[in-house]
C-alpha cells in the first residue's frame, strides 16, 4: 500500500487520498447503520472525484466547492439518496432476500432476546398462515408458551405472564440477525438512508419537473398535422361567443425524468 501511495502521489496529485475512497474495517457484528455510514463516507468521496474530473477541478477544490450554493445543484445530481441506494445495490451490499426473525422483550430491562432458529421458524410459519396464535416450547425445561399474534405477546401457558413480541427483517443468509459478509437487508438500507437524509448528511433524491404540455407539441397554427393542407387559425372564443366552438383544454403536464435537485445537505459524512 505504501508503494501504491507513492506511485499514485507522483503520477496524479489531483486524485483523492487513499483513505477517502477506501472502506475502513468494521466489526462483523456492527449495526447496519454503521455499515451504511461507512459506505456513505466513501460514496461522497467517489462522487466528489467524478465531479472534479467532469469539471476540470482538482479533488481538493471540488471537495471545498461541492456543497457551496452555486455548485451544489450540479454535485447533488451525482450525490443523492437515490444514487447512493443504486450504488450499494449494484455492489452487492444489499441482500436480495430477507426473512423475519422473532424476539421477545424482557420485563426487567426491556432487552430484546431472539428466539432460537427452530422456534423462530415455527413462529414465522404460523404468522405467514395468518393463525391468531401458536404454541411453542422453549427453554431447557421445554416450558409451554402461547405466541399471540393479535396482541403481539408471548404468554406463559401456566402463569399467564406476558412479554412483548416483535420480528426483525434480517438477511436470509444469516437468520441469527448478524451481518453476513457485510450485507444488509433492503429494509436496513431504507431506514439508514432516511436517517441520514433527516440529518442533512445525504441529500434527498432530485425532484422531478413536469414536461411541456402536450398542446405545445402540436403542429404550428395554419397547418394540419399532416403538414400539407393549410388551415385557418382557430378564433379565440370570448365569454359571449357561445358554446359552439369552445377552446380545447390544454393536455395535463406529464412528469419528466430530469429535474431540479433537492435541497443540498449541510453536513458531510467524512
Amino acid at each position: 500500500l505504501e508503494f501504491q501511495e507513492k506511485v499514485r502521489g507522483k503520477a496524479s496529485p489531483n486524485m483523492p487520498p487513499w483513505e477517502d475512497v477506501s472502506l475502513n474495517p468494521l466489526p462483523k457484528d456492527c449495526l447496519p447503520r454503521d455499515l451504511v455510514a461507512e459506505h456513505l463516507r466513501v460514496f461522497v468521496a467517489e462522487c466528489t472525484w467524478r465531479w472534479a474530473q467532469a469539471t476540470g477541478r482538482s479533488y481538493g477544490e471540488a471537495k471545498e466547492l461541492r456543497f457551496v450554493e452555486e455548485h451544489s445543484p450540479e454535485f447533488t445530481k451525482l450525490y443523492n439518496a437515490e444514487s447512493f441506494k443504486t450504488a450499494l445495490t449494484a455492489r452487492g451490499i444489499v441482500a436480495e432476500r430477507s426473512c423475519r426473525h422473532w424476539e421477545s422483550q424482557a420485563k426487567e430491562d426491556g432487552t430484546w432476546f431472539p428466539y432460537d432458529a427452530d422456534a423462530s421458524e415455527q413462529i414465522d410459519r404460523a404468522y405467514q398462515k395468518g393463525l391468531p396464535e401458536v404454541n411453542v416450547r422453549l427453554g431447557p425445561k421445554s416450558w409451554l408458551y402461547v405466541i399471540d399474534f393479535r396482541k403481539m405477546v408471548q404468554r406463559n401457558a401456566k402463569t399467564r405472564q406476558e412479554r412483548k413480541l416483535r420480528f426483525r427483517e434480517v438477511a436470509e443468509t444469516d437468520a441469527a440477525g448478524k451481518l453476513h459478509g457485510g450485507k444488509i437487508t433492503p429494509g436496513d438500507l431504507e431506514s439508514a438512508v432516511e436517517y441520514f437524509v433527516e440529518l442533512c448528511t445525504l441529500p434527498a433524491a432530485p425532484a422531478r419537473s413536469p414536461k411541456p404540455a402536450a398542446s405545445e407539441e402540436r403542429a404550428p397554427a395554419g397547418r394540419s398535422q399532416a403538414g400539407d393542407v393549410p388551415q385557418s387559425p382557430r378564433p379565440i372564443c370570448s365569454p359571449d361567443a357561445g358554446a359552439e366552438n369552445p377552446p380545447e383544454p390544454a393536455a395535463p403536464a406529464m412528469p419528466s425524468e430530469e429535474g431540479t435537485p433537492a435541497e443540498v445537505a449541510t453536513k458531510l459524512c467524512v
